[in-house]
């Protein structure tokens, strides 16, 4: 219920920076550690984010080893209490950004597993995949990147994200009518000036 107020303060801060938000990738501990700020994977809390550009090259062979030895210990007491699902939320986001994809999308779907109705481990799962699929490119979205907007959606019927991705599901197939209610619906959760706003008022005048 507090999100939609979220969304719009970050708006304005935003506008008012004149920085545009989506310019702006979320932290992580693993990033801190690559500047030398010591976080440990262990004093992250779970991050409700997009998946962000991260700094993983920019590792020293000693970083990398100590950071692969913490996730490794993390995953490796998932294995053992695999019903934690903050454990579970941590470990999607620290394989994310060490660009270890599949093994994010694997950590994404327990936390899934373990709790159905809850949007956060969905939505990571969603914009990892989204982060590896080019909207534009021809031919019909990912099977996996529309179920799962679809089970956003069958969870909270206006979420915006999950119904870009449905709307822009409908595009591809040649349902203009079908993605210009879903984005419609999309625009009016958002507040004025938020990146998605903005994008979905594009491919809107694009559909004609």
């Amino acid at each position: 219920s507090w999100l939609p107020m979220v969304r719009q303060q970050m708006a304005e801060v935003a506008q008012s920076a004149g920085i545009p938000p989506m310019s702006v990738a979320p932290r992580h501990p693993l990033d801190i550690l690559a500047e030398g700020g010591g976080a440990t994977v262990a004093q992250a809390a779970p991050a409700p984010t997009a998946p962000a550009q991260s700094n993983a090259e920019g590792f020293t062979p000693e970083q990398r080893q100590m950071i692969e030895g913490m996730v490794g210990g993390l995953a490796a007491r998932l294995a053992q209490n695999p019903d934690d699902y903050n454990g579970w939320l941590m470990l999607g986001r620290s394989y994310t950004v060490l660009k270890r994809y599949d093994d994010a999308a694997a950590a994404y779907e327990k936390a899934i597993g373990l709790k159905p109705q809850e949007l956060q481990p969905r939505l990571q799962y969603v914009n990892l995949l989204l982060a590896s699929t080019d909207p534009d490119a021809p031919g019909a979205l990912p099977e996996r990147l529309t179920k799962a907007a679809d089970g956003i959606l069958a969870v909270d019927a206006k979420q915006p994200d999950a119904l870009y991705v449905a709307g822009l599901a409908r595009a591809k197939a040649g349902d203009k009518a079908g993605a210009r209610e879903r984005w419609t619906k999309a625009q009016s959760a958002l507040p004025d000036g938020a990146p998605l706003k903005v994008e979905l008022t594009r491919r809107l005048k694009a559909l004609g």
